[in-house]
């Protein structure tokens, strides 16, 4: 029965992700030996698929949950699914958090506060060197680096750093950039009459009657 589901295609999406790793063994297992109590194979995945949104694994006791997570010198929130909560670290988006999360074949809709220190661990890794672990150039923060000419990825203060000596940099050459950097002024092209006025009031002058 439960082989006729998975060729029709009945079974959920989710459920059928499982079968690359070793959960889904557990379950084919355990509804071999639950069906002999005449409990359904089918009521049993959807149990199964329900509990995994709360980040309890079907292949064994859910793991003690972190309210608060370290990761990369950042305290991330352990209550939301894994790439929302990577996105908190400056210079990490969701659409990067969602690529470090499958490329460290971590669950993407896990809670952090219930991952592993293996799972962690791979993370970290992933973050670390992305071009690594196969993710495009086109996602980095760094590219072509001025120092170093390559394609690099930064997160925390070394973003912070990066972003000030780029500046710094502009203006010492007086470029462009550079001069309406020093001025105080709008680099991109924003219209300025309005706009960016800085110092106090003057008001309107009336003429005295």
């Amino acid at each position: 029965m439960l082989k006729e589901n998975i060729e029709k295609g009945r079974i959920s999406g989710n459920i059928r992700s499982r079968c690359c790793s070793g959960e889904f063994a557990l379950i084919l297992i355990t509804c071999g030996f639950l069906s002999g109590f005449g409990v359904g194979v089918s009521g049993l995945l959807i149990t199964c698929g329900f509990l995994s949104g709360f980040g309890v694994g079907v292949s064994g006791p859910a793991s003690e949950f972190r309210p608060i997570v370290r990761f990369l010198g950042t305290d991330l929130d352990g209550s939301l699914k894994v790439p929302y909560a990577l996105a908190a670290v400056k210079g990490i988006g969701v659409m990067l958090g969602y690529a470090i999360a499958r490329a460290a074949c971590v669950d993407t809709e896990k809670r952090l506060g219930f991952l592993s220190e293996e799972e962690l661990r791979r993370l970290e890794e992933v973050a670390r060197d992305p071009l690594g672990h196969g993710i495009p150039a086109w996602m980095l923060n760094r590219r072509r680096d001025p120092a170093t000419g390559k394609d690099l990825q930064l997160y925390g203060s070394d973003l912070v750093y990066a972003i000030r000596e780029d500046i710094q940099r502009e203006m010492r050459i007086k470029s462009w950039r550079g001069v309406r950097h020093s001025l105080g002024l709008k680099v991109r092209g924003q219209r300025t009459r309005t706009t960016g006025r800085f110092g106090t009031a003057i008001g309107v002058s009336r003429r005295r009657q």
